[in-house]
């Protein structure tokens, strides 16, 4: 999955910075005020063990809404809040994750309604650990990081379009806790993800 994960962003990348690209200068049929968003979100730890011990986190989808505000071309500001869901750890503990992100996005120029996108900004993730009951460790409640983001969308009429988009979100490092204290050397729950959508979304003029 990983080496998949390269490829898609490389792709993205080379489809963004091409010469036939520019910036859009004025609004057309397809840009509005607001854009509401559902998306299916599957995130990818990219570290293969996420803790010192190895216990390793599984990838898992889950829902994910978002709300767009449109600045002015070519810029637009999203906010995403995605579901609370418990990612199944191989120690047989999970850790539950609520992805909140806020990025601010530079959009290209459309073509036959397809339109590509940059974006970077903050996440904020709340987060716990699930442990079996002789357990007693724990991590940080949430952590604070930043997101890069490439995507486009695809207009199908004037008011709905459907997304692909994909954001690494640096920082979500979580501390272990024991009893509910840090402890030195305890180390961090190294998460880091990649988050790849697809999604529908209605428009607002």
């Amino acid at each position: 999955m990983r080496s998949n994960s390269s490829i898609l962003v490389a792709t993205l990348a080379a489809t963004l910075l091409s010469p036939g690209i520019r910036a859009a200068d004025s609004p057309g049929p397809e840009d509005g005020v607001f854009q509401s968003q559902l998306r299916a979100v599957y995130l990818e730890p990219n570290h293969t063990t996420t803790f010192g011990y190895g216990s390793n986190l599984a990838g898992k989808l889950y829902p994910e809404l978002s709300g767009e505000w449109f600045l002015g071309p070519p810029w637009s500001t999203e906010l995403t809040l995605g579901a609370g869901t418990d990612f199944s750890l191989t120690d047989g503990d999970s850790i539950r994750l609520w992805p909140l992100t806020w990025t601010v996005k530079y959009q290209f120029a459309r073509q036959a309604g397809f339109g590509p996108y940059l974006g970077a900004g903050l996440n904020h993730t709340w987060s716990s650990l699930n442990t079996i009951p002789s357990n007693h460790a724990g991590i940080d409640s949430s952590s604070t990081g930043w997101l890069v983001q490439a995507g486009a969308d695809m207009r199908l009429t004037p008011t709905w379009f459907v997304n692909a988009d994909v954001r690494y979100l640096g920082g979500l490092e979580p501390r272990n806790l024991l009893n509910g204290t840090y402890y030195p050397g305890a180390g961090r729950y190294k998460i880091d993800p990649f988050l790849f959508s697809l999604g529908v979304a209605y428009r607002w003029h």
